[in-house]
């Protein structure tokens, strides 16, 4: 990856933090970008596995057609997600190369963003830009977990 395209994807990612910080949780405007910069199938999804959002195509798809299409992973594919307690890329699977990155609060796993591509592994960079996607995923997550406990919290008073 050439240094200059580096810095460009470098300067998304980091709009995509502000606006994450400031906006409403948009996890389908974070995949899309995603996507983009890392010429990738991505998916992020919650600790139940629901699909909070997920950019594919039939190329790159990492997941069963119908969990993807009724928005939730299975148990298997949650339970394959879940060997997984750090970032970890080029994981050979189905002939794909998946980057599997959690999101983790306080020892605690409250989702993962998977991505996948069949042709080539991802380099070091790309990995990177992984790291930091994950954590603008991060960030909108905590949000929505935030402000689904001010909404309950409101309707105990």
């Amino acid at each position: 990856m050439e240094n200059t395209n580096l810095m460009e994807k470098n300067r998304t990612m980091h709009l995509l933090l502000q606006k994450a910080a400031n906006d409403v949780a948009d996890f389908a405007y974070t995949a899309e970008h995603l996507q983009a910069m890392l010429s990738s199938a991505v998916y992020i999804v919650d600790k139940q596995g629901k699909l909070l959002a997920y950019r594919d195509d039939s190329q790159n798809c990492a997941f069963d057609f119908d969990e993807v299409k009724n928005g939730k992973l299975s148990e298997e594919s949650m339970s394959f997600i879940y060997r997984y307690t750090q970032s970890t890329g080029n994981i050979a699977h189905d002939g794909r190369y998946l980057m599997i990155m959690p999101i983790n609060n306080m020892g605690e796993r409250i989702g993962t963003v998977v991505y996948s591509r069949s042709k080539k592994g991802f380099d070091s960079e790309e990995i990177i830009l992984g790291e930091y996607g994950a954590a603008i995923s991060a960030v909108q997550l905590l949000r929505m977990i935030n402000r689904k406990a001010e909404t309950e919290a409101r309707k105990k008073n």
